[in-house]
């Protein structure tokens, strides 16, 4: 399963950049950008070390999906379909299959019926990121997952909006907020609680 990390967290960026320059030519990474995918790659990995592949592939999806939603505010469809596919041939066993389903089915569908009621305040790349965060994490640490996104997301933007630099009106990057409540999950479990 490691290779199949390793090879997926190799092909997201590729994918991920060929959508970018599409958008913009003169794309290049930062120096920020960079290491950002620097810590997700080697959280990533990490993560797959201790027997997680579908955590570490979410991992890897989020870090490249924050990054392009953090610069051009764009959420590339085929690093979500690459992560989809990889977490399935990850899952092993009837059990797994089935956490995979029914994590990125509900995270989606919930994300989903926000993004509808906020009348466009969301966008789809983020309801089609949080299928990301459910067939990875499943539905019960997805969901907590997305709930500590919400918050971390609502304390910065509060923050910023307290402090003017951002408007009521002002479209926020979600997916880099999507990866924070992940990490703070997976932090949360490294202590050992668990939410379901």
């Amino acid at each position: 399963m490691i290779v199949l990390v390793l090879a997926t967290l190799l092909l997201m960026p590729v994918v991920s950049a060929r959508a970018l320059i599409a958008l913009d030519s003169h794309w290049l990474l930062s120096r920020s950008d960079r290491l950002m995918m620097a810590v997700c790659a080697v959280l990533a990995i990490v993560v797959a070390f201790s027997g997680e592949s579908e955590i570490a592939i979410a991992i890897g999806a989020m870090g490249v999906c924050a990054i392009a939603d953090a610069r051009f505010g764009v959420v590339p469809d085929g690093v979500i379909v690459v992560a989809i596919v990889a977490i399935a041939l990850a899952a092993s066993g009837d059990a797994t299959v089935l956490s995979v389903v029914t994590g990125s089915v509900s995270c989606c569908a919930g994300m989903a019926v926000i993004a509808i009621v906020a009348r466009g305040a969301m966008g789809w790349g983020d309801v089609k990121l949080a299928s990301v965060v459910g067939a990875g994490l499943g539905a019960a640490d997805g969901a907590t997952a997305l709930a500590l996104s919400f918050v971390a997301g609502g304390a910065v933007v509060g923050i910023l909006w307290v402090a003017r630099k951002v408007g009521r009106r002002e479209a926020i990057p979600f997916a880099p907020f999507m990866l924070t409540g992940t990490v703070i999950t997976l932090l949360i479990h490294s202590w050992g609680w668990r939410f379901a």
